[in-house]
């Protein structure tokens, strides 16, 4: 069901309980401090570095359309990013770990000791599908009206040797040099130094992202071991059949109700 590391425990005698509170590997880049810099490291340079300065092993495989660039440093050593004491932006492994993987749009997760970085679509190709759609206890289905209405995401970058700035806004469907006239929810973030190409990459995963949260769907079902996120699973909408990732798992054991599981699903692209 779980592997990690214990960090608390609690031993009550007089009920012959004991209370134990633990995390999965990440944990072990949250608790490293960011202190050494880097030169001309990759993306896969730093997630393998900083995997071994936490005895984690690693599974790496960011996409080949340019985005293991390097990090930080275009071989000037006046770019370099130093360390903690000299006011470095990430304080902990974790900061820097998932910066990367989100900039490669990736997901970064822990599979037992091992820290795994690939983009979402591989794990959506390849996972297994799970058809529940006749052991569903209760589904309960949430909509965000605003997201529904349409979103658009901003980009924006800036050269300041050249003093000049790039946008792209992004529709789901189009690209635009300017806002889309009546847009209501726009969601706009800020990269240094990127190109434009750059910014339509980031464009589409961070649209992929927040559109992902116009529906959810929380069901309640019998507990399945080995059931986690990154997931896919088969579930009744109403009169239609929809295919979502699972986002997150809550599993309670009880002498009353047995093995029960609390299941959030999301439209994840699994493409089935």
């Amino acid at each position: 069901m779980f592997h990690g590391r214990v960090d608390h425990v609690r031993s009550i005698d007089e009920h012959s309980l004991v209370e134990m509170e633990c995390r999965d590997a990440l944990a072990a880049l949250i608790d490293l401090r960011v202190q050494d810099s880097w030169l001309n490291h990759t993306g896969s340079d730093l997630l393998q570095d900083i995997a071994k300065s936490a005895a984690l092993e690693t599974r790496i495989a960011l996409p080949d359309d340019g985005s293991d660039h390097m990090m930080g440093q275009f071989w000037q050593i006046e770019h370099k990013r130093g360390a903690l004491l000299s006011q470095h932006r990430f304080q902990t492994a974790a900061d820097l770990a998932f910066t990367v993987a989100r900039d490669a749009l990736c997901d970064l997760y822990a599979d037992g000791k091992t820290l795994v970085c690939q983009p979402f679509r591989v794990n959506a190709a390849t996972a297994e599908i799970i058809d529940v759609r006749n052991a569903v206890f209760e589904t309960d289905i949430a909509r965000d009206l605003q997201l529904l209405s349409g979103i658009v995401v901003h980009m924006a970058s800036w050269d300041s040797r050249q003093r000049s700035s790039t946008h792209v806004y992004y529709d789901g469907k189009t690209f635009f040099q300017d806002a889309p006239p009546g847009v209501m929810a726009l969601h706009s973030f800020r990269v240094p130094g990127r190109r434009l190409e750059d910014l339509r990459r980031l464009a589409r995963g961070k649209y992929e992202r927040i559109s992902a949260h116009a529906m959810s769907a929380r069901i309640s079902m019998p507990g399945i071991i080995g059931l986690r996120p990154r997931q896919f699973i088969k579930i009744s909408l109403g009169p239609t059949e929809q295919t979502l990732g699972v986002d997150q798992v809550v599993s309670r054991f009880s002498v009353n109700d047995g093995f029960i599981q609390h299941v959030v699903l999301r439209n994840r692209g699994s493409g089935a």
